[in-house]
């Protein structure tokens, strides 16, 4: 829902930008198995059955079967390269498919377009983040930058209001950027001293992406009873005007990637919450998704009935030489 609702990621599909009469793998369908579906494919089915006026339910089972196909096989996939296996029937959280939905997408982007032309996840969910690691002895700087699709944001004791048990998002921000000490068993091998030596570490964003995703993270694993325990802290957040820019890489921010302001403000889109057991163990999601209702004939949006506010169309991205 929370996809399928993203204006930008949306409108990439109604668009037609991708249909299984230009697709190569729908194409080629004949000389595969025929459980053989194309991930692109079913997800604009979906997209197309919750915007297509019809008050008719759609049920997404080949969409969910190639996932299930690729746990039946080993073949995890989500972003970054991490395993997500969604066979069988078992209860899965829903960053790990989210990651997985990406992570498919993207290597179908990988098989069908051209090396340097960007696919729809690169070009809306793809951001850089930067780490930079200072040895304590002779305060050489060593700095990586890598991409990502969303952030995880720990929910800190240290940041939460003890009264009210309250944190607020840009705390969570600020708490995943801040300067952490490695020593001990973590000190790090600084190439100028030739030994593993003290250091400091932390984390800006290098580029922001179009769509912004943050993954607040909920579960905490006590090693005491080996077990994990939910976080039920309240987070607040902004409904609009999501202000990234003290965030940002002090290099970035000098060299001034964006033309304004609004450019490092982000409006919400939707958010998915867990009910569940604080192990764990079970429970739902449930997504909120923010869009225009007709108080009138109170019916839900559609492209016929509003255009100009639900469909603004697609335009094919450029390649950005900074990614």
């Amino acid at each position: 829902q929370a996809l399928c609702h993203n204006p930008l990621f949306r409108n990439y599909f109604l668009s037609e930008c991708h249909t299984p009469g230009t697709c190569r793998i729908a194409a080629e369908a004949h000389r595969r198995a025929a459980d053989a579906f194309c991930v692109a494919c079913e997800f604009d089915a979906l997209v197309n059955a919750l915007y297509n006026g019809e008050r008719t339910t759609h049920n997404p089972h080949r969409f969910l079967y190639i996932f299930w196909k690729q746990g039946m096989h080993g073949d995890g996939l989500a972003y970054g390269g991490s395993s997500c296996k969604l066979a069988g029937y078992e209860q899965h959280d829903a960053h790990e498919f989210l990651q997985a939905i990406l992570g498919t997408l993207e290597k179908h982007d990988r098989s069908t377009l051209q090396l340097d032309e960007p696919g729809v996840v690169s070009h809306c969910f793809n951001g850089m983040l930067c780490s930079d690691v200072q040895c304590s002895h002779c305060h050489m700087v060593s700095s990586t930058t890598e991409r990502f699709v969303d952030l995880s944001l720990e929910i800190d004791e240290a940041i939460t209001n003890n009264k009210t048990n309250v944190t607020c998002l840009n705390d969570c921000l600020t708490f995943f950027t801040q300067k952490e000490t490695l020593q001990g068993d973590d000190r790090w091998f600084c190439h100028s001293c030739k030994e593993h030596r003290e250091c400091t570490k932390h984390f800006t964003i290098h580029k922001l992406p179009q769509v912004l995703c943050l993954h607040l993270k909920r579960f905490h694993h006590n090693k005491a009873k080996q077990r994990l325990k939910k976080i039920e802290n309240y987070v607040s957040f902004p409904l609009d005007e999501l202000d990234m820019q003290p965030f940002l890489s002090t290099v970035i921010s000098n060299q001034g990637p964006r033309q304004s302001e609004d450019d490092y403000l982000y409006d919400l889109s939707a958010v998915v919450e867990h009910h569940g057991d604080s192990t764990c163990q079970s429970g739902h999601y449930t997504a909120y998704v923010r869009h225009k209702w007709n108080p009138q004939g109170a019916t839900p949006p559609s492209c016929q009935q509003d255009p100009e506010e639900h469909y603004s169309g697609w335009t094919p991205p450029k390649p950005d030489p900074r990614s």
